[in-house]
């Protein structure tokens, strides 16, 4: 029997070997990346470390100024009288404000009568030449007493008078009244009117 051998050594795999040229190509693109990356990383770390040293200087300067303005205006000491004066003018405004509803309150008065504002508008209105009050005391709205100097007595019966017009006045009756005459000018009379119930009030 005859054998044939179809075994070939051109059809054996052939191993691929790099050439010298084809490693020295590779090697060189390798370091051409790797060079071109440090370069790279380089310029990025002097790029940071020149914007390290801007804001060290910006931060310096800042400082400095801080500094002088704070020996240029030192922080100033609490003055303890100025607390003191504050306080009082606290207290001395809250006095106001009590005073203040106070007379908003008197202002319609008890039971409906007038108020002592009401009233001391109506003596403002009521200017009779020739007479005028040192001393005005209300007393629930209707317990009334006037005190003052007239240059003329017959001016003290003009202001009653013309008192008993106002609203605030309605139903105020003066049923004292007490005359004297002033020990400095003879022609200066003095009055006191009051209504009844008033303590220390007597008829004459």
């Amino acid at each position: 029997m005859q054998q044939i051998n179809l075994y070939q050594p051109i059809l054996r795999k052939q191993e691929k070997v790099f050439s010298l040229k084809t490693l020295l190509q590779g090697n060189l693109i390798i370091l051409t990346a790797l060079v071109l990356f440090y370069l790279v990383t380089l310029y990025q770390t002097h790029s940071l470390r020149t914007q390290h040293e801007a804001l060290q200087q910006e931060r310096s300067k800042r400082t400095t100024t801080l500094s002088e303005l704070q020996q240029q205006f030192p922080a100033k000491a609490r003055d303890p009288a100025l607390g003191q004066q504050l306080e009082a003018q606290q207290a001395l405004l809250n006095h106001r404000k009590r005073l203040l509803r106070e007379l908003q309150q008197q202002n319609t008065g008890a039971d409906g009568n007038p108020g002592f504002s009401e009233q001391l508008s109506g003596l403002a209105r009521q200017d009779v030449e020739q007479v005028w009050l040192e001393q005005i005391s209300v007393r629930d709205g209707k317990q009334l007493t006037l005190q003052g100097w007239a240059s003329a007595p017959e001016e003290i019966p003009r202001l009653i008078q013309r008192l008993s017009t106002e609203p605030s006045f309605s139903g105020t009756a003066f049923t004292h009244v007490e005359l004297t005459r002033a020990e400095s000018d003879a022609a200066l009379i003095g009055f006191r009117l009051h209504t009844d119930n008033v303590e220390g009030g007597s008829g004459q």
